[in-house]
């Protein structure tokens, strides 16, 4: 099984400190689009802090490619 993976940056106010391997709640919205609610882990990638989140739910993934090619 290949692991495919897709990176959003984006943050509204804000930004708290974080701590490697510590879980947040977060929560995605593309326009008006429902919110979808998950857990981040923060990770150091030595210049920065980054949170990863992780799913397999496929209709977030097409949700995000149809704003893409709507807004393109």
């Amino acid at each position: 099984m290949a692991f495919k993976a897709i990176g959003i940056v984006a943050h509204q106010g804000p930004i708290p400190p974080l701590e490697a391997g510590k879980e947040y709640p977060i929560k995605v919205q593309f326009d008006r689009s429902p919110i979808w609610d998950a857990t981040a882990t923060a990770r150091d990638i030595g210049t920065s802090m980054l949170l990863v989140a992780t799913t397999t739910d496929t209709n977030f993934v097409s949700g995000i490619c149809k704003e893409a090619h709507r807004k393109s």
